[in-house]
């Protein structure tokens, strides 16, 4: 396993307080990632407009008949918002049609059926010339309804032309009455409907369309009689002449003999070359079996005839796009394969590029040519009906594309990311929470950014803050190893950061120097990559390419790269990495490839064959992007082609790479044609080095398992499995104690309690630990800090993982009215004193260990007695609030994201579960501490045994032997393990608790019982609880002892009865002054035990960082609360994680009791 998690780096920074250097952790890996899905239903009733800024307008009608505009929305949370368009229409059960036009202003016109609530036929409604800059929340009142229509009609059809003549459009709309066919005509101001027969009697005409010819609206009819086709254009009438009819159809004498007899199956219209309304007429495009023709501006001779291509065959559907100067052509062809031809717009006609198979098992498809960016974009739907969209970067002309729904889960997407994760810190650790920085791409590219979706590329930034944690998360949907490259900058930093989402791909790849490498090559579970046979000229073949194309992109960093480095380089301010190759480092003579051979990729060594490929033959007419969009998805096992619909090729294919000048050359022969790629950026090279990897079956499922990050689901399961026990039987472990020792337990406080307050004064730090700064260790490279480890908590910083989960309704009277009575009270009693110690608390966390030491200690005189009072009160109630929690943790959950996921990883793992707290809970810690345990121990936890702790016995077992909970439990191999795993689970279990807490603390709510999140942040507690009980060491000092199990009881009653206080901000006051008080014992605990600075460290961070978090939540409503509260956050996460390395890293018994506070 690569154990490279991030690269650590230290700039200058200016105009933040009290901050001289911000540390940065960049970590990216090639993950499996899972978001929410878009709102946009995937089907068929899908049409896209654009407003004045090329934003597409998606307008589509639902499941449920209603008829909705979604727009993309920079920094929403799924990229989209979704409005009604037709909700004050309230005497319509649902939306039938529709189609939309937008006229060369780039003003949209809309025409919709609707179906009525009294008979169930439909009503006919236009809005007309809606500008680029509509408020389409007033959509419904700039509708007309259409006049003339008959009661019993129902449409099925419209077609809806554009306003170029006239202001007003052509309407076609076409249905039936009483089961017979026909078409409404609308045209005019007057939005009367005329009604008309088809032509000829047609029953059902192959296709309708609107546009225009010299200078008239026209309808345009295809339709079949008997063995004969006819393709016509009939104009309306208007003042300047009568209606006219033009004949397309077959057998026309105009059309070249060559292509007099072709057989049309579709057509479409779209804006010709002459736009003058006086002489305004359409390009008429005819889809057939043997590719597609063109009658430019409704003309036949004189140039009007155009053959668009002719290497498709059977199109059956198709749609233009265009700009001023480009058209883009999309045909639907059998057997539901996406085809796209460019064309160049020119004074002398059109030019066509070749077609390219875009994509295969396509249903649906809504383009549009981006008018700001004149880039094409488009939104697919497929076979498995998922909604896809796609675009293309308007420079390199390099297609990305992303999943934005599938009917099979309509709400949670599983996908393959790059995944980027930035943290930041000050020079001493302290996260910087809520500082914006600016990311751009260099290429265009949709990415979700701490939780928003974004639209970037190199001139276009997004404008982000850091979350709570301090870090910028960034996932990237791919389907492919090459990545763009993010730059960021931020106002207080002075260079340009460029960031390499594949960083670890190009390094694993760039060690690939022979077949063997490749044939021996590994995932993280010791399973071969490669699962195909393959000669060794052919693997040593595809190493030497690939050594020659990574070595390629070695040298293309500019800036500054430190030693190591893997995802990061440094430039000057406004200074962008591009990609651009740097090919000095390559010999100018290179030239290496392979070719097909009886059915199998060799070495390319004819030289013959290296100069065919310098161009002699017949070249590809195609852009860089489109070809590697037609390699992707021509090529079948990266072997058999697919051309035309026919599988073919068993020789006769080559390919090579080449240096021409500054690039590279990736040139592909296929029988007597050439396609010619040139390699000038990293992302083009990745690009090839993917296709060449396909070829030997190592796909991006393959290459995610070599060298990017898998979940290790089966290790995952069984620690989720350990985990679920061990809260199960902590409670009933717990509540048989109380039972039994309850007693004891009130004596032993009480007894501590008096004594405290003397052993916390009286004790003097090492001058070692007390000179250390509270937020030491903030910045340093630790598993939980890489993309993989902190995936898990991004989903629920940054994600929404438990939006949306129901209210608890768990409350218990008699608690309440001693939190009334005494807690309350109490709390309330003390809060100008806490107020006073909160205001200097930014200074306190800037200062030492001894600093915050003091400071607290001196405020343990007004606080132990009154929390004396509350600990021993409570203590009569944790019988009842058990089995309260024993109740809870059964309970199943419903949290759309969170309950999706488990029900995924349920189906991977061929069980079927509910999703409970105790399975949410369990669940979650196991992701991040399997990662961690892989990476610092080399193996998953549980991989050998799980040293009992699914028994139900386990803790009689571990604790049996005790005359009371607090004596020894002795250094035996089973309290190592304990202690061990126990300890880091319970710290990691501790970061979620934290959070939670928090936004319990922020929400404030008036309800009674526990909340949905607050029964969640108590299971986390309550793992933290089961989990961190501290065994007494081998000789360790009695009153060291004592003060730890007075903690760690503190900690369960502040963790877990405290949950149950109604009153948000009593229940964070209350935590916060229990954790001063946990801090002020666990010092002297710390240091009668000559304890190590680790230790230390942990109980330093957690417990101030814990207090500073609640208490930040007490006091929200001044100015310094909340930041006071996001500082104490962060500083008690890094202490949680502290306290988890060092009990993974320990040979003994560590104490980590209370972990993130």
């Amino acid at each position: 396993m690569e154990n490279h998690l991030n690269d650590v780096l230290s700039l200058p920074a200016a105009g933040l307080p009290n901050v001289n250097s911000v540390q940065l952790l960049v970590s990216c890996e090639l993950m499996k990632n899972q978001l929410k899905a878009s709102p946009i239903e995937p089907n068929d009733n899908i049409l896209v407009a654009q407003d004045n800024n090329g934003q597409p307008l998606i307008f589509t009608i639902g499941t449920d008949g209603v008829f909705r505009l979604l727009r993309f929305t920079n920094g929403s949370a799924d990229g989209y918002t979704s409005l009604d368009l037709l909700a004050s229409l309230t005497d319509y059960v649902q939306t039938v049609t529709f189609d939309l036009s937008e006229d060369i202003k780039g003003r949209v016109s809309i025409a919709f059926a609707l179906k009525r609530k009294d008979n169930g036929f439909t009503d006919l409604f236009v809005a007309e010339n809606l500008p680029g800059d509509f408020d389409w929340t007033t959509f419904a009142a700039s509708c007309k309804k259409v006049q003339g229509i008959d009661a019993a009609f129902t449409a099925d059809h419209i077609r809806l032309g554009t306003t170029d003549i006239n202001n007003n459009a052509l309407i076609l709309v076409s249905g039936s009455i009483n089961s017979n066919e026909y078409y409404y005509q609308i045209n005019g101001t007057d939005y009367t409907a005329v009604k008309l027969e088809l032509p000829e009697n047609v029953h059902q005409p192959t296709e309708i369309e609107t546009g225009f010819a010299y200078g008239q609206k026209g309808k345009f009819f295809l339709y079949n009689i008997g063995g004969s086709q006819t393709l016509e254009c009939t104009t309306i009438a208007d003042k300047f002449q009568g209606s006219i009819t033009y004949d397309f159809s077959p057998g026309n004498t105009n059309i070249p003999q060559k292509y007099r007899q072709l057989t049309y199956n579709c057509m479409a219209t779209a804006q010709g070359m002459q736009t003058n309304p006086m002489l305004i007429s359409s390009d008429l495009y005819v889809g057939t079996d043997q590719g597609i023709i063109l009658f430019n501006g409704c003309k036949i001779s004189n140039g009007g005839f155009q053959v668009v291509t002719d290497q498709i065959k059977d199109v059956h559907q198709l749609y233009i796009t265009e700009d001023a100067g480009n058209i883009s052509v999309w045909a639907m062809a059998s057997p539901s394969r996406l085809y796209y031809i460019y064309g160049k717009r020119a004074k002398g006609g059109y030019t066509w590029n070749d077609a390219i198979l875009f994509n295969s098992g396509i249903i649906h498809i809504a383009p549009i040519r981006n008018k700001v960016t004149l880039a094409n974009e488009l939104f697919l739907v497929d076979q498995s009906e998922n909604l896809i969209h796609c675009w293309q970067d308007p420079t390199s002309t390099v297609w990305s594309q992303r999943t934005l729904n599938t009917k099979s889960d309509a709400f949670l997407l599983n996908f393959d990311s790059f995944t980027t994760q930035i943290s930041m810190t000050d020079q001493d650790g302290k996260i910087l929470p809520a500082q914006n920085v600016s990311i751009t791409s260099s290429e265009w590219l949709f990415a979700t950014i701490n939780g928003k979706v974004y639209s970037l590329d190199k001139d276009n930034p997004a404008i982000v803050p850091t979350d709570s944690r301090g870090m910028i998360n960034i996932i990237q949907m791919t389907d492919h190893i090459a990545a763009p490259i993010f730059h960021l900058e931020a106002d207080f930093l002075d260079k340009t950061i460029n960031i390499y989402p594949n960083g670890k791909i190009q390094k694993g790849l760039s060690e690939i120097s022979s077949g063997d490498d490749i044939k021996n090559a590994k995932d993280a579970d010791g399973k071969p990559v490669l699962t195909t046979d393959q000669s060794a000229d052919t693997l040593d073949g595809v190493a030497g390419n690939l050594g020659q194309l990574t070595t390629a992109t070695a040298a293309h960093k500019i800036g500054v790269v430190q030693d190591g480095h893997l995802f990061i380089s440094l430039t000057d301010k406004g200074t962008k990495e591009t990609g651009r190759l740097s090919l000095d480092h390559i010999a100018d003579n290179l030239m290496i490839g392979m070719k097909l051979e009886n059915g199998a990729w060799v070495p390319h060594t004819d030289t013959t064959g290296f100069i065919k490929a310098g161009g002699v033959f017949d070249d590809f007419l195609i852009f860089a992007g489109d070809a590697f969009q037609w390699l992707e998805n021509a090529f079948v096992d990266g072997i058999k082609l697919i051309d035309k619909g026919i599988t073919y090729l068993k020789d006769g294919v080559s390919f090579i790479v080449k240096k021409v000048g500054d690039v590279l050359h990736f040139v592909l022969t296929l029988a007597d044609r050439i396609l010619t790629i040139v390699l000038d950026t990293m992302l083009t090279v990745f690009k090839a080095i993917n296709w060449v990897l396909k070829l030997i079956g190592i796909d991006l499922q393959a290459i995610l398992r070599w060298l990017g990050h898998l979940l290790g689901l089966d290790a995952v399961w069984e620690t989720h499995k350990v985990i679920a026990e061990l809260m199960k039987n902590a409670v009933i472990y717990g509540t048989n104690q109380l039972e039994d020792k309850l007693d004891d337990l009130q004596a032993f406080l009480s007894k501590t309690f008096n004594n405290a307050e003397d052993m916390i004064l009286k004790q003097v730090l090492p001058a070692n630990i007390g000179s250390q700064s509270l937020s030491q260790g903030g910045s340093f490279d630790n598993p939980l800090s890489s993309s993989a480890g902190s995936w898990i908590f991004s989903q629920i910083f940054n994600n929404d993982l438990f939006g949306g989960g129901s209210s608890g309704s768990v409350s218990h009277n008699p608690f309440e009215q001693f939190v009334n009575d005494i807690i309350e009270p109490t709390v309330l009693g003390l809060a100008a004193d806490l107020e006073n110690v909160f205001k200097d608390f930014t200074g306190i966390l800037s200062g030492n260990i001894s600093d915050a030491y003091k400071m607290i200690g001196d405020l343990i005189k007004l606080v132990i007695d009154p929390i004396k009072t509350i600990i021993l009160g409570v203590i009569k109630f944790l019988k009842d609030l058990t089995g309260d929690l024993q109740v809870l943790l059964t309970e199943s959950l419903d949290i759309p994201f969170l309950t999706t996921m488990y029900k995924f990883f349920c189906a991977l793992m061929g069980e079927d579960e509910d999703l409970t707290i105790v399975n949410a809970i369990a669940f979650i810690i196991a992701i991040p501490y399997t990662f961690v345990s892989k990476i610092i121990t080399g193996s998953a936890p549980f991989a050998d045994s799980d040293y009992g702790m699914k028994d139900a016995g386990y803790y009689a077992n571990l604790f049996g032997n005790q005359v009371s909970p607090f004596t020894l439990a002795g250094s035996s191999s089973g309290a190592l393990a304990y202690s061990k795993i126990g300890g880091s689970i319970a710290s990691v279990s501790a970061i979620p608790a934290s959070v939670l807490s928090l936004i319990a603390f922020a929400e404030d709510g008036d309800e009674p019982g526990l909340s949905t999140l607050d029964k969640i942040s108590l299971g986390f507690s309550l793992v933290t609880a089961a989990l961190s009980f501290p065994i007494k060491k081998d000789d360790q000092n009695d009153d060291s002892y004592i003060l730890k199990t007075t903690t760690w009881v503190l900690a369960v009653i502040k963790d877990i009865a405290f949950k149950f206080i109604p009153v948000k901000k009593i229940s964070a006051g209350a935590e916060s002054i229990v954790d001063i008080i946990i801090f002020c014992m666990a010092m002297p605990a710390d240091s009668l035990n000559n304890e190590s600075g680790w230790a230390y460290t942990q109980d330093t961070l957690s417990n101030i960082g814990g207090s500073a978090a609640a208490g930040g939540m007490a006091f929200k409503d001044t100015e310094a609360g909340p930041v006071i509260g996001a500082i104490g956050a962060g500083i008690a996460y890094i202490g949680a994680i502290i306290g988890m390395l060092n009990c993974l890293r320990s040979d003994d018994i560590v104490h980590v009791v209370n972990p993130g506070g």
